[in-house]
């Protein structure tokens, strides 16, 4: 396993990229040159990048559930407590709710799913001319 919070990052410049190298935002070289150590990969980076993933997915989640703002308040709250304006309490009050949330949303798409399955079956069978 490796000890994400001692790593640190650096700068590499890149050469030989092979033509499916570019995958959106992130880059693949068969070669590269290290040009300098440019920090530490800490907790509060790693923080830090966990809230922009979520931001980045939650119009998604707020597309299917608009009721439930439970992961965007918790979202928010994550980024007090890392200003230092939110208690640690408050963060685990918030980091329930989020998990709560994503919860809620798994077994309502499971139950969606089990309502549907049956039918696709049912109508395979007819298609095929089975009773």
């Amino acid at each position: 396993m490796i000890d994400l919070f001692k790593a640190r990052l650096a700068a590499i410049e890149g050469g030989e990229l092979p033509a499916e190298a570019a995958y959106d935002s992130k880059i693949v070289a068969r070669r590269g040159r290290l040009v300098s150590f440019v920090g530490v990969f800490d907790a509060s980076l790693l923080q830090r990048f966990a809230i922009r993933c979520a931001r980045h997915v939650l119009p998604l989640f707020e597309r299917c559930y608009p009721e439930d703002d439970r992961p965007r308040r918790s979202v928010k709250v994550t980024e007090r407590y890392l200003e230092g304006k939110a208690t640690g309490d408050e963060l685990a009050v918030a980091w329930r709710a989020a998990r709560a949330a994503a919860a809620d949303a798994a077994r309502r798409a499971e139950r969606i799913w089990q309502d549907r399955v049956p039918l696709a079956m049912l109508h395979a069978q007819q298609r095929r001319g089975e009773s």
